[in-house]
Order: structure tokens, then C-alpha cells, then sequence
């Protein structure tokens, strides 16, 4: 799955996040913990945009409140605890916030990050990735890492450019994109679309 975001070179300096807008997102992340352990499939969608998307590493993609709501009402008819969420890190990425956290139910353990957008007087899911992980490796290979900034940079490049056939070669075949300023209109999947 790939995921395409406008971000600073890596070099720069994160911006540090209000602390009020901080709050405020870890209620919401509070917020889906607890109606996931009510099983409460209305209020889990209700926290996600009317144009969210949700990807499952092992399950694909959805979009959509209505698809995320029957999505969790399948999830709740074979779920065997209580989720249990660790806040990793919060960065803002444009308006929008990125969260990247640990969520353990049962024995079932993952790593999701989430866009928060800001939605009226809160914020709300509107991208979502969700990624099983049942080794609980969660430390990034320094080797990996150097692969990832050299594709990031490669994409700069190609971008500054103006190649398109360039830029969809770094994508695979069924990337993923979603850019925030276009909504459910700028939801591509595959890497011709991109």
C-alpha cells in the first residue's frame, strides 16, 4: 500500500503541536477506544470524515463512514477484548494532524496511523492505516530507513521534473493515494491512476 503526503524535506524540524490540539486528538483516539470496547459500531464512524478511507494490510481498502460502520459491526462479531491503545507520536502534517500508535485487543496486536483533519469545533479520522503486526516489531532497520529517504528524495526529484511516468514507477502496482485538499474525489488506487 503506499500513501502519498506533501511533506517537508526530512531534514527539517518538526513543528511542535499545540497542546490544546493535542488534547483534543487524544480524546478523539480516547473516543474510538471506547466505543470500540462498547462495540458500538455508530460511534466508532461517527469519529471518521463522511469521506474517510480505511486500509487493513490484511483486509484492503474502504471508503466512507457507511462501509467503516459495517466494517466494525463484522469486526465486533468476532472480537475477544478489550483494545488497548499507546500513543507513539503526533505530527502535523499541513492542517492535518498524523498520529502513529500501538493497539493491542486480545492477542491481536497492531500499528495504525491516522490523518486527523480538523471537522467543525473537532477533528476527525480521514485516512486511516492499519497494519498487523503480530511480532511487535516496531523499531525501523537504519538500512530501511536510508531506502525510504533515497525514494523519497527520488520522488522530489521526478516531481520538480514534471514526470508522471517517473513518479508511478516508485508507486506499486496497487498504491493508494489520497490527497486532502481533493477529498473522496482524490482517491486513486493503482499506480496508472496515480
Amino acid at each position: 500500500w503506499g500513501m502519498c503526503l506533501s511533506l517537508p524535506t526530512l531534514a527539517q524540524e518538526q513543528k511542535a503541536i499545540d497542546a490544546a490540539v493535542r488534547k483534543q486528538i487524544e480524546a478523539v483516539l480516547a473516543g474510538f477506544r471506547d466505543a470500540y470496547n462498547r462495540h458500538d459500531a455508530a460511534a466508532v464512524a461517527a469519529l471518521y470524515t463522511p469521506d474517510a478511507v480505511e486500509f487493513r494490510s490484511w483486509r484492503g481498502l474502504l471508503s466512507g463512514q457507511e462501509a467503516i460502520r459495517s466494517r466494525f459491526v463484522f469486526d465486533f462479531e468476532s472480537s475477544d477484548g478489550e483494545m488497548v491503545t499507546e500513543l507513539l507520536q503526533l505530527r502535523p502534517v499541513g492542517d492535518a494532524i498524523c498520529q502513529i500508535a500501538h493497539s493491542n485487543v486480545g492477542e491481536w496486536k497492531d500499528e495504525t496511523v491516522v490523518i486527523y483533519v480538523p471537522y467543525g469545533d473537532t477533528w476527525k479520522r480521514r485516512m486511516v492505516f492499519v497494519d498487523d503486526n503480530p511480532q511487535g516489531k516496531h523499531s525501523i532497520d537504519p538500512e530501511v530507513r536510508r531506502e525510504i529517504e533515497a525514494k523519497v528524495l527520488q520522488f522530489d526529484e521526478q516531481y520538480n521534473k514534471d514526470d508522471p511516468d517517473a513518479i508511478a514507477a516508485l508507486h506499486i502496482q496497487d498504491a493508494v493515494e489520497v490527497r486532502s485538499w481533493e477529498g473522496a474525489k482524490y482517491l486513486r488506487t493503482g499506480r496508472r491512476a496515480i
